[in-house]
C-alpha cells in the first residue's frame, strides 16, 4: 500500500539546502519550490517561517520579525514560527552573541 505524499511548498528564496536534502530523502515527501505570499514553508493549511540564530537576531534588529508575525496573525491559514538554532552550526557560531543582544533587549 503506497503512503500518501506530504506536499511542500518551500519559497523559492529560502536558503536551507541541507534541511531540503534531508526532505528529499522521504519517499512520501514532495517538494515544490514556489514564491509564497507569507512563510517559508506550506503544508496543507499550515504556513511556516523559519529563521535561523542570525536571521532571527537581525530581524529583531531590523523590526522585519514584527511585520512578519504581524502578516502571519492575520492569515487564514495555521502559522507557526520555527527557530533553527543548528542551521550551518550557526548555535556555535553566534551563541554568545544572541545571548548578549537578547539580554540587552530585556535590559
Amino acid at each position: 500500500m503506497n503512503k500518501p505524499l506530504i506536499e511542500i511548498a518551500y519559497d523559492d528564496r529560502e536558503h536551507a539546502e541541507i534541511l531540503l536534502k534531508q526532505l528529499t530523502l522521504h519517499t512520501d515527501v514532495h517538494l515544490i519550490r514556489k514564491r509564497l505570499k507569507l512563510g517559508d514553508y506550506q503544508i496543507n493549511n499550515w504556513l511556516i517561517e523559519r529563521k535561523t540564530l542570525p536571521d532571527l537576531a537581525l530581524s529583531l534588529c531590523n523590526g522585519r520579525l514584527f511585520s512578519q508575525i504581524y502578516r502571519l496573525s492575520k492569515s487564514s491559514s495555521n502559522t507557526a514560527l520555527i527557530t533553527d538554532f543548528f542551521a550551518n552550526g550557526s548555535l556555535k557560531r553566534n551563541i554568545f552573541s544572541i545571548e548578549s543582544f537578547l539580554l540587552y533587549l530585556v535590559i
